[in-house]
């Protein structure tokens, strides 16, 4: 108790005075270290001493705990040497009021930057009034005849500052922005790619969203697994592997699977497991999945995207050899093909979780470092939200390796990109493009930039502009196969903003209607219908009501694949024996198509309206309509 009262500037009464030669030189020893670290990590940014910069953080957090009960002691007994009956004695050694309000805010703030980070006005307030206590400390101490200890407490600001200013030019800085490799067939370390959990520890409500997406439910959709699961050499395939195809020749095999030749088309997983596919983890997605094609299309992987390599035009021999041999050139094989002429016609992503700074503890496999790990990046989240929020992630272009695949290699699907590249939507000021993430990952579709503000964290501040993870894309069979009916709604207002149906003429025949239709693509970026598997069609059908609200009568155009299409339809077809297109009444972006179509009405039935309706094969509801009286 003596050595604490002597640390804690008070006499053996309780009264300042007592051991006063040391008191100086003791709020000197508690102090001072965290007046040093608090303004190195102010004016030193991560860039230039990432590393140090951790443990600096981690020592000035422990410091501030240890200090915290010994500072609580000290004002308590001061309060206590201030009672009125001790005022005259305690008047000469008592903290100034100003010492005393300063601790007391540098304490509250630094306990709200422990939650909230280094963001908004807590991180700010702790930093002016954590340097603050140098200043009235100095005078304080000064006052008690300690000019050695008062000095080197009013230079330790200018010191550290010095430091840093020095650190800045000294230390070898890191790059302000994560690298970008150039593109090449080489896996990475597939434990570099983080857990979509660990991510959500933080991101809570984003990791939500994107849970009950598709891109994370992919290998859940009992379609996808069967598909998937008949071929299980194509769910070991990795980039080195497609590099191999693509440096042979396209339809050379892998592995023979039941006769089938395994070529670079055929890289499912891809798309459908990305950190699988870049990282070097050789699981089966479907019989023992990894983590990394467990979380299927996952954050790691997107964040950590540097560019997208993209495709280019195939060379004429190629075409040459896909005019005279069609489909035969797919499934057979090319022959052998110079890289430079066939590994670049494919769009590519130039995945490099490599390049993530990490911080201490991240990556490990124990949970007491991550936590340090997800501390540290609270406390210290510039280079976390520099490596992890890559410029190409906010374009279109990160969208076009899985949905952009080159129209002229294969005809019929993944042509959104493509469409999109040559809409209106991709074109004007930079501010003004509407890239596919303003439509998909966003709430509701406007056709517009998204402008929905929200927040990343529970303590982060409000963003401007916040993308929603629900990558909604008007799939709401497989919504509704996966059992949650509220994404499959949300699913079907995405598809009601898509296209507007009008009805331009329409006649009574007898017991026929007779009707001409306009279907109009809306706010769709990209071609109406996607055909992401070559038979995703839309069609137009009356409805005629009764005065009731009953129907009377309606059509049925759907018709299964293989089937020539009714011409309500709205589909591409494709002859892959040709490779070309024989049937397309698909609507690019802002296009309109007029439809004639008709419908037979029981005999003398009687019709109080006509509606005109849109459906999609992926939803069984109608996405448009246009209700008319009957005449």
């Amino acid at each position: 108790m003596r050595q604490l009262r002597t640390l804690l500037q008070l006499g053996p009464d309780g009264r300042p005075g007592g051991r006063a030669r040391r008191r100086g030189w003791a709020a000197v020893a508690w102090l001072l270290p965290q007046i040093f670290l608090g303004t190195w990590l102010l004016v030193v940014p991560d860039r230039v001493t990432f590393t140090l910069n951790q443990l600096a953080a981690l020592a000035h957090v422990a410091l501030a705990l240890l200090l915290l009960p010994v500072i609580a002691f000290w004002l308590w007994s001061h309060a206590r040497a201030a009672r009125p009956r001790q005022a005259s004695a305690a008047a000469s050694g008592a903290p100034s009021a100003g010492l005393l309000l300063v601790l007391v805010g540098a304490c509250a703030s630094g306990g709200a930057v422990l939650y909230y980070g280094r963001v908004g006005a807590a991180a700010w307030a702790h930093a002016a009034l954590g340097l603050g206590v140098a200043f009235p400390l100095a005078a304080h101490v000064w006052s008690a005849g300690r000019r050695r200890a008062a000095w080197l407490l009013a230079a330790m600001v200018p010191l550290a500052a010095g430091a840093g200013w020095v650190a800045r030019r000294a230390v070898p800085p890191l790059p302000l922005d994560p690298a970008t490799p150039s593109f090449a067939y080489e896996t990475r370390p597939a434990a570099l790619y983080e857990s979509a959990e660990w991510c959500g520890r933080c991101h809570a409500e984003v990791y939500a969203e994107w849970r009950r997406s598709l891109h994370s439910r992919t290998f859940e959709l009992p379609q996808i697994r069967d598909d998937l699961a008949r071929f299980p050499e194509l769910l070991r395939l990795d980039v080195r592997d497609f590099g191999r195809v693509m440096r042979t020749g396209h339809g050379q095999p892998i592995a023979p699977v039941d006769g089938h030749a395994i070529g670079s088309f055929e890289n499912c997983i891809l798309c459908h497991a990305p950190a699988s596919f870049f990282g070097d983890d050789p699981s089966d997605a479907i019989r023992a999945p990894s983590r990394q094609s467990a979380d299927a299309v996952s954050c790691s992987y997107c964040h950590t995207l540097r560019a997208v390599r993209p495709g280019a035009p195939p060379p004429e021999r190629f075409a040459r050899r896909i005019r005279a041999d069609g489909a035969r050139a797919f499934t057979e094989g090319l022959g052998p093909l110079s890289e430079q002429e066939f590994t670049g016609m494919m769009a590519m992503a130039v995945s490099a979780p490599e390049t993530v700074r990490r911080y201490l503890g991240q990556g490990s496999d124990g949970r007491a470092a991550q936590a340090v790990a997800e501390l540290l990046i609270r406390w210290r989240p510039d280079m976390h939200r520099r490596d992890y929020r890559p410029a190409v992630l906010a374009t279109s272009e990160a969208c076009s390796v899985c949905h952009g695949i080159t129209e002229q290699l294969w005809s019929a699907p993944h042509q959104e990109y493509a469409t999109w590249a040559a809409s209106p939507f991709a074109r004007g000021a930079p501010d003004r493009v509407v890239h596919c993430q303003d439509c998909h990952m966003a709430q509701r579709m406007t056709g517009e930039p998204t402008r929905e503000p929200g927040r990343v964290t529970a303590w982060s501040p409000e963003r401007p502009r916040r993308r929603n993870h629900w990558f909604l894309g008007g799939n709401v069979r497989a919504q509704a196969t996966l059992g949650d009916p509220e994404m499959a709604r949300r699913a079907h207002a995405l598809n009601r903003d898509a296209v507007r149906v009008r009805v331009l003429a329409l006649r009574r025949e007898g017991d026929r209607l007779v009707a001409r239709l306009e279907v109009t693509n809306h706010h769709t970026g990209h071609v109406f219908p996607a055909s992401e598997d070559g038979f995703r069609p839309a069609w137009v059908r009356l409805r005629a009501v009764s005065s009731t609200g009953a129907t009377v009568a309606a059509a049925s155009p759907l018709r299964e694949r293989g089937q020539p299409p009714s011409p309500e339809m709205i589909l591409r077809i494709v002859d892959r024996a040709e490779h070309r297109v024989v049937h397309d009444t698909t609507l690019l972006p802002g296009a309109s198509r007029v439809f004639d179509t008709s419908l037979e009405l029981p005999h003398g039935a009687a019709v109080a309206a006509v509606v005109a309706e849109v459906f999609h094969a992926l939803d069984p509801e109608a996405i448009a309509a246009q209700t008319v009286p009957a005449p």
